[in-house]
């Protein structure tokens, strides 16, 4: 199996390799600028001499040398030759000592006006002529080769010198920049292995910037999976509980009817209205057992529609359902952008908790209104309310208050149901209790789809 890279090795790789090319490419650049600037050494002093040259005759070796010690110019690695084509017949030349010699054994052309010779080396030549004399000078650049080779060499010492230690500081630092990863990652694997489950947290490194922030987020990350495994669990727990008490009550009617049922007929009816009683509440519970799963997984279509219309239609539905008067205060044309099912299931839930707390004598208002840039739609009841320490759970699954838990039926599930749902479709469902008395619950729905979307960011 291919060994898979890590962070560390890819960083290896890469740093050495732009250390390679910087080293190359300042190598390149340092031997080509200083061959440049000796190349232009050589050009300049060559013209200086050949302008002198042009204003003085020389005609022996006596006037060469006579010449140049008289010269401030370095003239010590030039050789001359002198072609004279105008004062003779015939063409005569002059020679100083070393330019005779490149005479005898012509040197090789490399290019432009650059030569080479076995005895000289790499000759740099220059021609220049006055008044039919014609006048070449081969500088030879010895000097120049000597410290362009010095330069070559001590610049390739130091690549290999940087070459044999930028390994050692590219591990160090590759192993400094990627040991939070490392940390992380044997985090994130001790964390999967845990099985305690006690919403354990990964250490947040000082530094960098980056693997601080992916640290925070997986400890976010963490505590939401711990948070939702605590819900789930919980919310097995209660479905449970819930479902012990019917089944338990039918076992027990069971058995009453099997063991008296023959001799006492009489108890026979009784027993079966409490068992179809009973089936009918863990029939109830299931439904809202599946209807809150749907609304956890499901995402809604969202679409423009009449909140006033599908208000209006539920409760004349409900209206011969409930012992309560239905008041409905609705405004017309209250368009909103939800989900028209989901709106029916939050508002039917809402009026249905409010019938279950308020006297059959009292009515329960529902109201629709435009405020602003949203719609408001209320459902509010004439019973005792709600006590402010069970406010901030009123929409938690299966919570119940313990005054009404034993004296009113119900799941537990009918609000959170209603919570779930509203938030699907971008909408806030809350409650307080009213000055009075009684409960007040309000949900908001956007009105334009460009305040969702909004939103939505």
């Amino acid at each position: 199996m291919k060994k898979i890279p890590t962070s560390a090795d890819i960083l290896q790789r890469a740093v050495w390799k732009l250390i390679v090319f910087i080293t190359l490419g300042f190598e390149i650049v340092i031997i080509g600028a200083s061959g440049h600037q000796l190349y232009e050494r050589v050009v300049i002093n060559s013209q200086r001499i050949a302008r002198k040259l042009v204003k003085t005759e020389i005609d022996s070796e006596f006037d060469w040398q006579h010449w140049r010690m008289n010269s401030n110019l370095d003239t010590e690695n030039v050789y001359f030759l002198e072609v004279d084509n105008l004062r003779h017949a015939k063409p005569q030349r002059f020679y100083t000592e070393n330019a005779k010699q490149l005479a005898n054994k012509p040197p090789w052309h490399l290019f432009k006006s650059f030569w080479y010779s076995e005895r000289f080396g790499i000759l740099y030549r220059t021609i220049t002529t006055k008044n039919g004399i014609r006048y070449v000078l081969w500088h030879r650049m010895y000097e120049q080769a000597t410290i362009l080779i010095r330069i070559i060499w001590v610049t390739l010492a130091a690549m290999i010198l940087i070459m044999a230690l930028s390994p050692l500081y590219v591990k160090r630092l590759a192993k400094r920049l990627t040991h939070p990863l490392t940390e992380l990652t044997q985090g994130v694997q001790a964390a999967s292995e845990r099985g305690d489950d006690d919403g354990w947290q990964l250490a947040v490194p000082e530094q960098p910037a980056e693997i601080v922030s992916l640290t925070q987020n997986f400890n976010q990350l963490l505590k939401k999976l711990y948070n939702h495994q605590a819900e789930q669990q919980l919310f097995i727990m209660n479905a449970a509980h819930e479902l012990r008490t019917p089944i338990a009550a039918i076992r027990s009617h069971v058995q009453l009817l099997e063991r008296h049922g023959q001799g006492h007929p009489e108890i026979i009816p009784k027993s079966i209205r409490y068992i179809d009683s009973e089936s009918r509440q863990m029939q109830d519970l299931v439904d809202s057992l599946l209807k809150l799963t749907r609304a956890d997984v499901s995402s809604l279509t969202l679409s423009k529609i009449s909140i006033s219309q599908t208000v209006a239609e539920l409760v004349e539905q409900m209206q011969p359902k409930i012992a309560q008067p239905l008041k409905s205060r609705i405004e017309p044309d209250c368009w909103a952008i939800a989900n028209q099912d989901a709106i029916a299931q939050i508002i039917h839930n809402l009026i249905a908790n409010a019938a279950k707390y308020s006297p059959a004598d009292q009515p329960i208002q529902v109201t629709v209104e435009q405020q602003s840039n949203q719609i408001i739609c209320r459902i509010i009841d004439e019973g005792p309310g709600i006590l402010p320490q069970d406010l901030p759970h009123v929409f938690e699954r299966f919570y119940r208050s313990a005054e009404v838990r034993s004296q009113i039926p119900g799941t537990g599930l009918g609000l959170a149901i209603a919570a779930q749902l509203s938030q699907l479709i971008q909408g806030k469902l809350t409650v307080h209790n009213h000055q009075t008395h009684g409960a007040v619950f309000e949900l908001r729905l956007l009105q334009t789809l460009k305040k969702l979307q909004q939103t939505r960011r």
